[in-house]
């Protein structure tokens, strides 16, 4: 099955500065590079509300055994959840009538920190021996967008700081340490510029033994989504999900090197497992809304809620962005399947493979994970072979224009794949890709290589 399974991989090598007791980073990658068993969380499992405003609390909040408390200026929303557009998610603790609405890269999870105020993070018990964020920048009340802000990180004594960018950009902070950290602060220096925190990436200093779902971490495979399909694959974030590495031998086991995934209480069959990462088929639920998603090792269970809905699509990827497929070769020219296709993506060899970008009246297949009921239905925790076409009609959107696939369906147990002809004057490069279907779009940042 193509593209269905990927390891996360670290980000790219960047060789640190001598070690020191504590040392700060601007760069994600040397961070990452510098660190054995990241955990990682955003805060989007935090939405409780609906609207703009999906969360508010005056006491900050705990996740993943890390609390954040804020003093900003406004002790009444310390700690605010909003949204603008789906899946742009920021934390507006002071906004008032007539302030810009947000605009930018669209980081989801983004959750205020720190301007006018001091944030206080407390570390899980044991500490830390390595905490970054990732910093979303957002300007309020002035669209010039000038002038960066600092964003101060100060840990036992010592400061790092990064400038954000002018206008709703990202930037990065972390440190490393050479002894457990137990509490930061973090500082923000202009008064109309709110930096948010996006994401956090934490080592513990003391080895978890029990299993720890991270915040928003059950997903469909590549998708930031919370919301999940019976019969979807997905992945399951977190730490200590597994004592070991352990692939399915394609039987649909529903425990894999001791552990057992429930969800809303039905075993989850289960295809690979790590201790950071399960990719699992959800079993057949005829349930909506949110439910209860658990991992069970000989160590412990830990719970997470996700939301099961009829569809929620998501593309496979072969990386972080370019979309799973396939071009059809009948005059036997393809480099794999014995001249029968060539795998989509950029020309040449950049993904570690040969790939090759499409033309116009090239015959393509991609593939996809949440598309929704079909006729036949599929059974979860089955072998399928066939076609079964989707119940509701998936339209494609290829660099902004609308194009229509011959077939998409069913071709796998929980895999689907989307025909369609390449027309012409749809650009060349990484243009974007987005599949809808019932009014639900399939993860932001996909593209599909054209020349």
């Amino acid at each position: 099955m193509l593209g269905i399974v990927r390891i996360l991989t670290a980000f790219s090598a960047f060789c640190a500065a001598a070690p020191a007791a504590v040392t700060f980073y601007t760069n994600q990658a040397a961070f990452t590079a510098e660190t054995s068993s990241l955990v990682s969380f955003g805060f989007n499992c935090l939405a409780t509300g609906s609207g703009e405003q999906l969360y508010e609390s005056a006491a900050g909040v705990t996740v993943n055994g890390i609390q954040f408390v804020g003093s900003t200026g406004n002790p009444s929303k310390p700690f605010y959840l909003g949204a603008v557009g789906p899946n742009y998610y920021y934390n507006d603790y002071n906004r008032v009538p007539g302030e810009s609405s947000l605009q930018g890269p669209g980081v989801s999870n983004a959750f205020y920190s720190v301007t006018n105020g001091v944030t206080t993070i407390t570390m899980p018990p044991g500490g830390v021996t390595a905490f970054g964020m990732v910093l979303f920048d957002v300007l309020i009340g002035d669209t010039t967008g000038a002038g960066a802000d600092t964003v101060n990180l100060n840990v036992n004594g010592l400061t790092g700081s990064v400038a954000t960018t002018a206008f709703n950009g990202t930037s990065f902070i972390g440190f490393t340490s050479t002894a457990p950290i137990t509490s930061v602060t973090l500082t923000g220096t202009k008064p109309d510029e709110f930096p948010t925190i996006s994401s956090v990436y934490y080592q513990p200093a003391v080895a978890l033994t029990a299993p720890l779902i991270s915040c928003g971490g059950v997903v469909p495979v590549y998708s930031p989504s919370i919301t999940i399909q019976s019969g979807e694959w997905i992945s399951i974030f977190g730490a200590a999900l597994a004592p070991s590495t352990a692939t399915w031998g394609g039987n649909f086991p529903t425990s894999l090197a001791n552990v057992i995934v429930t969800i809303d209480g039905q075993p989850a069959y289960l295809w690979y497992v790590s201790p950071g990462q399960i990719n699992a088929q959800v079993p057949e639920d005829a349930k909506l809304g949110s439910i209860p998603v658990a991992v069970t090792t000989p160590a412990g269970t830990t719970t997470a809620t996700a939301t099961l809905s009829t569809y929620a699509p998501s593309f496979s990827l072969l990386d972080s962005k370019h979309v799973a497929g396939i071009i059809l070769r009948t005059d036997g020219s393809g480099a794999y399947g014995g001249g029968t296709y060539d795998i989509l993506g950029p020309t040449g060899s950049s993904l570690g493979y040969a790939t090759v970008a499409a033309k116009p009246g090239d015959v393509i297949e991609l593939f996809a994970v949440g598309l929704g009921p079909t006729t036949p239905a599929a059974i979860p925790g089955q072998a399928f072979s066939g076609a079964a076409a989707t119940n509701s009609t998936v339209s494609l959107s290829i660099a902004g224009h609308a194009v229509a696939p011959s077939f998409a369906g069913l071709v796998e147990a929980g895999l689907y794949q989307i025909n369609l002809t390449l027309p012409a004057n749809l650009g060349s490069g990484d243009v974007t890709l987005v599949a809808t279907v019932a009014q639900n779009q399939t993860q932001p940042g996909v593209v599909v290589s054209l020349q």
